[in-house]
């Protein structure tokens, strides 16, 4: 009994911090909703904003495994938070300018583009493209975070 009462919290916290708009699906402290629209770069960064979230970061292994696992389920490329507007080659993610650490780039990228997406070809691996392309994306907000009431 002593055992489950110690443990209790953190089951407890593992389920209140997984709280995600309709929509969104948990995954650790983050929410993700994979947005079957078409959108160039900056539009569906526009999109995901709107909603009270960005465009999604992938910024462990777990994450991009995660990721692939959502979108096998669905067709088409998406859209992710990272460019390299500031200096090619050099991707960041665009909510800090931090350069992105852990890459998980698909074989032959990234191939001189300024915006990332996940590459449905090689199951979601990383690719740069042309940031007007029309594509999908995936939005991500915090856990927990309110819904935005219009």
């Amino acid at each position: 009994m002593y055992r489950i009462l110690s443990i209790l919290p953190l089951l407890l916290s593992v389920v209140f911090a997984t709280e995600c708009p309709n929509g969104f699906l948990p995954h650790y402290n983050s929410c993700h909703a994979p947005i079957l629209d078409l959108a160039g770069w900056a539009e569906a960064r526009q999109y995901c904003a709107a909603m009270g979230a960005e465009l999604s970061r992938v910024e462990r292994i777990e994450e991009q495994h995660y990721l692939e696992g959502l979108l096998s389920r669905y067709k088409g490329n998406y859209w992710i938070g990272g460019l390299d507007f500031l200096e090619e080659g050099v991707f960041m993610w665009d909510n800090t300018l931090q350069p992105i650490g852990q890459t998980f780039w698909a074989p032959g990228e990234p191939s001189g583009s300024n915006c990332l997406l996940l590459l449905e070809k090689s199951h979601y691996k990383w690719a740069d493209e042309a940031c007007p392309s029309k594509q999908h994306f995936v939005c991500e907000m915090p856990a927990g975070a309110p819904p935005l009431v219009g």
